[in-house]
């Protein structure tokens, strides 16, 4: 099955860990150093939809998954099986991704919208793009008070994360922004 997100991780606090995920939402740990498998976490059964992106938080214990139709934290244990609780239902989600201090979600989707969520599934904002623009691509800064996005048209915004206020928009090749 096909890797979707690939990351360092410090599962504990003695050993480094690389994390895959497949688009099942399967996830294992490697013992980085060792080369071996350390742990698996498998996907609830029967599984609800494919994982479409997964993005990890700073300290490396939990990761956030976007599937078809729903957003979910996901709870990474060494001892346990997957716990994950959803934030929220939208049609579908392809990219989620938390600020650098781990209190925001920002997801993207079919909607010419940027969702921002608390980690508590609080909604805070909806980013709308103009016209028929369609958000491909967010990327917070790394002090967290900016928020790049690209979109389908070609353009870049950058929004204030204090007031969502658009910032700056540049007009790139006319080519989708998608990294």
């Amino acid at each position: 099955m096909c890797i979707i997100f690939l990351a360092f991780t410090h599962a504990n606090a003695q050993e480094l860990f690389l994390l895959s995920v497949n688009i099942a939402c399967d996830i294992l740990l490697w013992n980085a150093v060792a080369g071996t498998i350390s742990h698996t976490l498998f996907n609830e059964a029967p599984m609800p939809s494919w994982a479409t992106d997964f993005f990890l938080t700073q300290d490396g214990t939990h990761g956030i998954k976007a599937a078809e139709d729903t957003v979910k934290i996901v709870d990474i244990s060494l001892d346990a099986a997957i716990n994950s609780s959803a934030l929220r239902q939208q049609q579908p989600v392809y990219s989620v991704e938390f600020s650098p201090d781990d209190s925001i979600i920002a997801s993207r989707g079919e909607s010419n919208c940027i969702d921002l969520w608390t980690r508590e599934g609080k909604s805070l904002h909806k980013l709308r793009m103009p016209g028929i623009s369609r958000a491909l691509f967010t990327r917070f800064s790394h002090d967290g008070q900016l928020l790049a996005s690209g979109d389908n048209e070609g353009v870049i915004r950058i929004w204030n994360t204090g007031n969502w206020r658009m910032v700056h928009e540049f007009l790139t090749h006319g080519h989708p922004v998608v990294a």
